[in-house]
């Protein structure tokens, strides 16, 4: 029991971390690209191709991080002796963000649907991955006094 705790515990390697955020970044936009409009991939240098790809993932990591951001009080609100990790805050977002990338590609790809269709399937499926962990972290009731703790013992 012991090992599990350890495991559950411990932190990933920073690279791993890096690689994971680079990773959950850049390869959806490029396979959007490539599948919407693979001779855009082709010719278009590197850097708009990297600009493209941030501004595609952007809106979903912003939205997913404020997400992640009450689930730290609702964390610490459990948890008081928590500390908050910035790269935890990078972390967690990043992969619900990678998930429903790579989840309306499929869903793109399996029903053969259009741009316009993965915009519309990444937004519901961001819509419903956001209410739920909100109505999660909100069905805590020690979740505001954690907040209130928080900032008060953070001003001392």
């Amino acid at each position: 029991m012991s090992l599990l705790k350890d495991i559950i515990n411990s932190e990933p390697p920073i690279l791993l971390v890096y690689f994971i955020l680079i990773f959950s970044a850049l390869c959806p936009g490029v396979l959007v690209i490539y599948y919407f409009n693979p001779s855009l991939l082709l010719s278009i240098d590197i850097f708009k191709v990297i600009l493209f790809t941030v501004a595609l993932f952007l809106p979903f990591l912003v939205i997913n991080f404020f997400v992640g951001f009450f689930g730290f009080f609702s964390l610490l609100s459990k948890n008081p002796s928590y500390k908050l990790k910035p790269i935890n805050m990078a972390f967690i977002p990043c992969l619900y963000s990678m998930f429903i990338m790579y989840f309306s590609l499929i869903i793109c790809y399996l029903f053969n649907l259009s741009f316009k269709g993965f915009l519309l399937c990444s937004f519901i499926c961001e819509f419903i991955i956001s209410v739920d962990l909100l109505v999660r972290i909100l069905r805590n009731r020690s979740f505001f006094k954690s907040i209130v703790d928080y900032y008060n013992s953070s001003d001392t």
